[in-house]
């Protein structure tokens, strides 16, 4: 059976969620790149880069031509600094401390000024939006510490000019996939309705398992514009039809 392609774009405070419709996917590539993240860090402590230690990095929620959003844990190598000391040095607008450790580091959320940027070639009136056909599949993620994994969702035409456009833009990068998606016959989303699947994507999307949750199920219902009772229903059915999956094979 064919599946139409649907794509909806659901926006929220560090970029844009895409969700994809089951008929999308059966046409794309996973593209998924590796990028060296040292070089990055010192662009965003700028002068102070030699006085932090970044021991872990958390979670990126945004890391693009437009500015960058990320939670690490740090120490700083002179025990005179405090958190509020990186505002304005380098990229970095504002450091909120999540939390303190008992040997002094401290788990911060950073947000900054883009760290990447688009070649002058390349820029537009919206830099960090790609040509049709080319989606991300999601905020960057982090390996370690220095390295951060991005991945694209893409038409098979577009996996060259991509990989083009970070050549052009001198960022070193590494290919780690280029596959075809899962079929949506084969996907396991395929078992959900549309808004089971709605449901589950943007609770996954926006940090809902994350450990600590970032969204709650209240706020969850009001981006969709569902009754809170409603929208935990179904969020319900679609992890006990995935779980039901994943059980019975």
């Amino acid at each position: 059976m064919d599946h139409p392609s649907r794509m909806s774009l659901l926006p929220h405070r560090y970029g844009t969620l895409y969700t994809v419709g089951l008929g999308f996917l059966d046409v794309m590539k996973r593209l998924t790149l590796e990028f060296p993240y040292q070089e990055l860090w010192g662009r965003l402590f700028g002068p102070n880069r030699g006085r932090v230690e970044v021991l872990e990095a958390t979670k990126s929620l945004k890391c693009d031509f437009e500015g960058l959003a990320v939670i690490c844990r740090i120490r700083f190598r002179d025990k005179r600094m405090k958190a509020a000391d990186l505002v304005g040095k380098g990229a970095v607008r504002s450091v909120e401390t999540l939390y303190e450790h008992r040997d002094g580091s401290l788990v911060v959320f950073i947000q900054g000024k883009p760290v990447v940027y688009a070649p002058r070639e390349l820029r537009g009136r919206a830099p960090n939006v790609f040509r049709p056909g080319v989606v991300s599949a999601g905020p960057p993620e982090f390996v370690d510490v220095d390295r951060m994994k991005v991945q694209f969702l893409c038409k098979d035409e577009e996996v060259p000019k991509i990989l083009d456009f970070y050549e052009k833009a001198k960022l070193p990068h590494r290919v780690i996939e280029i596959s075809p998606l899962q079929s949506a016959s084969e996907s396991d989303l395929s078992r959900l309705t549309a808004k089971q699947r709605q449901a589950l994507l943007t609770a996954y999307s926006l940090g809902y398992y994350d450990v600590p949750r970032r969204i709650s199920s209240e706020e969850l219902a009001k981006r969709l514009k569902l009754g809170t009772s409603t929208y935990a229903e179904h969020l319900r059915k679609a992890e006990r039809r995935l779980l039901a999956g994943v059980l019975s094979r």
